[in-house]
């Protein structure tokens, strides 16, 4: 018995030396394939310091960084929008997005529908009267319709289900407009004042008047806001709120320069000006908080989708335009502008992407943020 229990301690022991070897084989393998790792990264260290301009550097760069406390972050390079060009014809200079479509004014006498999945015409709708006004303001998509100002000051109340105008409802001399669970709203420039329709019969419902010349109006944050400049030619003007339950201004903000325009959206009243700036409004306080120059002068037109703030220069006829992306947080311009087409007059964000009218051009641009 006792020499079968020294034979047996004696094969253990042949194992255990047996994976011994084994563990030490594997330990050195991998020991020479971290010294190996470590020779290639110098390499490609080596070769960055040298040509910084490498492939390889450029993708050192771009793809790996340091956060500074030893963690190492993959990082992608920027992306960019993805564009597409819409040909509608004519010349297009104002959209919206909403009832199942995107609807651009053209010519003052046509509006288009655009399907947004396809990015095809879905189709052209005509009146009586003609559609649009002369402003990239004269559509809106809402309060189960979509309503659009004409030549004559009246506004077509179109059918988004049958493509047809239902209701031409005599307003007079409407501009700019916007639907929305507040009801419908239009400005009238040269009387100084806004109208409120009733959806439900399609009627005028309330006349609003405003100590200036309004255009812009838009809906948010529980009011109606309206752009205004000092008749008729002074040098500022502001935005009036108005409660929608009593049909009031409630409050009305001072902005400089000829304020023409108006978005509401990402915490914030957006305001444009005719010196090419952008000013934000907080709809908390009533006050003008931050102005934002997008150009060195001239119109701008300006749309909230997204999570950003979007703008464009109106340029001058056949001048090449391009739109510029806000960071509402920062209030700074943040990428590389958008090339669009010629003399952008409307713009809209919808349907995950922003739509740019290009008067010029006959076209709308479509853009599809990237992510961010």
């Amino acid at each position: 018995m006792q020499a079968a229990r020294t034979r047996k301690s004696a094969t253990s022991t042949e194992s255990e030396q047996h994976v011994s070897r084994q563990t030490a084989v594997v330990i050195a393998a991998i020991i020479g394939l971290l010294a190996g790792l470590g020779t290639l990264a110098g390499v490609v260290l080596a070769l960055r310091d040298e040509n910084p301009d490498s492939p390889a550097a450029t993708e050192a760069a771009t793809d790996i960084g340091d956060t500074g406390t030893g963690e190492v972050v993959i990082t992608e390079p920027p992306q960019q929008e993805a564009l597409e060009t819409i040909e509608v014809g004519g010349f297009p200079n104002a959209v919206d997005v909403g009832a199942g479509g995107v609807w651009v004014v053209r010519d003052g006498r046509r509006l288009i529908r655009i399907d947004p999945a396809t990015r095809e015409i879905a189709a052209r709708i005509g009146a009586g009267d003609e559609l649009g006004s002369e402003r990239p303001c004269g559509v809106s998509a809402g309060a189960g319709a979509v309503w659009v100002t004409t030549l004559s000051g009246n506004v077509a109340r179109i059918n988004p289900t049958t493509n047809r105008v239902s209701t031409l409802i005599e307003a007079e001399e409407t501009a700019c407009i916007a639907a929305g669970n507040a009801g419908v709203w239009a400005t009238r420039p040269d009387a100084g004042e806004v109208v409120r329709i009733d959806p439900s019969t399609n009627e005028i419902a309330a006349e609003i008047p405003l100590e200036g010349f309004p255009q812009g109006i838009a809906i948010g944050f529980g009011s109606v806001w309206v752009a205004f400049s000092d008749p008729p030619d002074g040098a500022n003007g502001g935005v009036a709120r108005i409660d929608p339950r009593s049909n009031e201004i409630v409050r009305t903000i001072l902005v400089p320069n000829l304020p023409e325009y108006v978005a509401t959206g990402a915490r914030g009243v957006w305001v444009t000006s005719n010196n090419g700036t952008i000013s934000e409004v907080d709809p908390g306080t009533n006050q003008l908080v931050e102005t934002i120059r997008i150009t060195d002068g001239g119109r701008t037109v300006v749309a909230v989708g997204g999570g950003s703030v979007w703008a464009a220069e109106i340029t001058g006829p056949g001048e090449e335009a391009s739109v510029v992306r806000i960071d509402p947080q920062t209030g700074e311009v943040v990428g590389e502008p958008i090339a669009v087409g010629r003399n952008p007059l409307g713009l809209a964000f919808g349907a995950g992407a922003l739509w740019v009218a290009n008067y010029d051009d006959g076209t709308i641009t479509r853009a599809q943020p990237a992510a961010g």
